[in-house]
C-alpha cells in the first residue's frame, strides 16, 4: 500500500473512531494530532488530542506503571523524555508511580500490539497487575524529536486499566516551538513556574533548551489528567 493510501486509510479509521468517541461523550480536539498526520508546511496552531475516562474520578486507579517510552531514535533521548514525563506525573500527585528501569518482558508484547493494532492482551495485563500491584499501565511513544531550534516534540501516551484493558486516558500531539499557541503556552508556563531573575533568557529559554521544552510539554500533557489545564 502506498504512503498516500495508508494516510487516507488512517484518516477514515480515525474519522470513524471520532464519531464513536463523540457518541460516548468524549473529547477530541484535533484528529490530525491524534493520528500524527500533520501538514509540516503549515505553521497554523495545532491542538492536541485528549481523552479522559470518568473512571479516573472514582479513585480506583491509585498506582500506575509507566513503561519506558518507545522511540526509534537514540535511547538516551527516550530515557530523558520518559523521566521528565514521570516527574510531572509525580508532581500531579494523583497516583503512586512505578518506573521500571527497563521494559518488563511480559509487557513488551502488549506494547507492540497496542501501537501496531490498537489492541492489548488482557491476560498479559492481569499477570503484570499481580506482579507489580498496579491498577493502570501507561504506554508512551515519541513520534517526533527535534532537539535543535526550532524545537519540536511529538508524544502519544495511553493509560489502560490493568483490570479491563480499557483506555482510561490518552493524550497525543506534536508541538513545534515556532507555533503561536505553543509560544503563548510557554510564556504562561514560565510565569507560573519561574522567577524573572532565574534566567538571562527569560521565557525564551524554554524554546531553545530541549530539556526545559520537554518539561513544559510534559506538564501540558499531564495536566489533561485533571480535566483542565494547570496553566489556567
Amino acid at each position: 500500500m502506498s504512503k498516500a493510501k495508508q494516510l487516507t486509510h488512517l484518516k477514515y479509521l480515525f474519522a470513524a473512531a471520532t464519531a464513536l468517541i463523540s457518541i460516548l461523550g468524549c473529547e477530541v480536539t484535533d484528529i490530525s494530532s491524534i493520528t500524527g498526520i500533520i501538514d509540516r508546511k503549515s505553521k497554523e496552531p495545532l491542538a492536541f488530542g485528549r481523552f479522559r475516562s470518568e473512571q479516573l474520578d472514582d479513585e480506583s486507579i491509585k498506582k500506575v506503571l509507566i513503561m519506558p517510552f518507545k522511540f526509534t531514535g537514540p535511547e538516551k533521548s527516550a530515557s530523558n523524555v520518559t523521566r521528565t514525563f514521570t516527574v510531572e506525573m509525580n508532581k500531579l500527585g494523583m497516583f503512586q508511580v512505578v518506573t521500571p528501569s527497563v521494559k518488563p518482558k511480559e509487557l513488551k508484547k502488549a506494547e507492540t500490539t497496542l501501537w501496531d493494532m490498537g489492541a492489548i492482551d488482557i491476560d498479559i495485563l492481569l499477570a503484570a497487575r499481580k506482579k507489580y500491584g498496579v491498577e493502570g499501565f501507561i504506554f508512551g511513544k515519541i513520534t517526533e524529536y527535534k532537539p535543535y531550534v526550532p524545537l519540536a516534540l511529538g508524544i502519544d501516551v495511553i493509560m489502560v486499566s490493568a483490570l479491563t484493558g480499557d483506555t482510561i486516558w490518552s493524550v497525543s500531539g506534536v508541538f513545534d516551538s515556532d507555533q503561536k499557541d505553543v509560544v503563548g503556552k510557554a510564556k504562561e508556563y514560565y510565569k507560573k513556574h519561574f522567577r524573572k531573575d532565574q534566567s538571562l533568557y527569560g521565557w525564551e529559554l524554554i524554546l531553545i533548551s530541549m530539556e526545559r521544552y520537554t518539561r513544559f510539554i510534559a506538564d501540558t500533557m499531564v495536566s489533561s489528567l485533571i480535566g483542565v489545564d494547570k496553566e489556567k
